[in-house]
């Protein structure tokens, strides 16, 4: 066979396997995207009112969020207000959730850890309690960020493109405890820092009350040419107002304002159970007003234990005991005034 024939059928075949290769990897890319399936079809965020989460059957360990008054709460967590944007971006995740049919068969459910007993269930309910969606989770996939699921009363399992335990903070083997926490917005006040005018601080020790104070800085004359006249701006200042000596200078006030506004708890505790907590009659209270009039007062009680570093807290606002660190409680109390 001569050289330019061969080099003709090696060419012919080169071309014949690159067209071959091309069809398969298209069959292939075809066939796993018809096999790829959308969890819940037709499913509408705006329609849930309430989500359960929970793999011990037991109600105290079931974590129940629901929409209150057009804002979510966590019902199982002494109704405190919850992370709306949380709540947000797990909805959206079960909207786009999509998954490949990995199993048909019943007596297959416990390979994937998705049997009704062992696994962990998400339900959802519209505003009448109607039960909307039930998804089943089992282990998670070949990778982190996929997890085998099922809907309940089915047998087919899928492979989704998801691992929705993470985003409930469970991340490895065994028993699947739900931090209620997690869910809560634990910022104790919903005001910004530049909307309080007034601050007191009482203390055993103490009582200083601080104020905000709108100053006009001098106007300097304009010698441009244009004699655009100026208008002054509006600046504010922190001020001691009582008492009238020892007073504390602005930058210390600030820093102290900044950590009042930004006051986040670790956690909410049960408010009928707590004992000793120092809140029915608490030495340490700030009073704080708001530039539209609206006034309320944080009330600091008793340290936790003596090796929690932390202590109860109250706002005015809510019948919610808050759990703060030991150092919030020294950033408002103690370090202002230290010299």
């Amino acid at each position: 066979m001569k050289k330019k024939t061969l080099y003709t059928l090696l060419g012919a075949l080169a071309v014949l396997m690159i067209i071959y290769l091309i069809q398969l990897s298209t069959h292939t890319k075809l066939s796993v995207k018809e096999s790829t399936v959308q969890i819940f079809p037709d499913f509408s965020p705006n329609a849930v009112a309430k989500i359960a989460a929970y793999q011990d059957t037991a109600a105290e360990k079931r974590l129940v969020l629901e929409k209150s008054h057009g804002r979510w709460v966590v019902k199982s967590n002494f109704n405190a207000k919850a992370q709306e944007k949380q709540i947000e971006k797990l909805l959206e995740t079960l909207k786009g959730m999509r998954g490949q049919l990995r199993s048909t068969k019943e007596e297959l459910l416990s390979d994937f850890e998705i049997g009704e007993e062992e696994t962990f269930h998400l339900v959802l309910y519209d505003k009448e309690g109607t039960e909307l969606n039930h998804l089943l989770v089992g282990k998670k996939g070949p990778d982190w960020k996929s997890s085998f699921v099922r809907r309940s009363g089915e047998s087919n399992v899928y492979l989704a493109n998801e691992n929705l335990l993470t985003q409930f903070g469970i991340y490895g083997e065994g028993e699947r405890e739900l931090d209620f926490n997690r869910w809560t917005d634990l910022k104790i006040f919903d005001f910004a820092e530049k909307e309080l005018t007034r601050v007191a601080v009482n203390t055993p020790r103490r009582k200083r009350v601080f104020e905000k104070r709108e100053e006009t800085p001098e106007i300097r004359e304009d010698t441009t040419e244009a004699q655009t006249p100026m208008l002054p701006s509006v600046e504010y200042e922190w001020v001691q107002t009582l008492p009238n000596y020892e007073s504390l200078e602005e930058r210390k006030i600030v820093n102290l304002v900044r950590g009042l506004a930004n006051l986040r708890a670790s956690e909410v505790v049960d408010p009928t159970q707590v004992d000793k907590s120092g809140l029915s009659r608490p030495r340490y209270t700030v009073e704080l007003t708001l530039k539209d009039g609206r006034s309320l007062v944080v009330s600091v009680g008793e340290l936790r234990d003596k090796e929690a570093g932390s202590r109860y807290c109250r706002s005015s606002e809510s019948d919610l005991v808050y759990i703060i660190p030991n150092f919030q409680f020294e950033s408002i109390f103690e370090r202002p005034f230290e010299k």
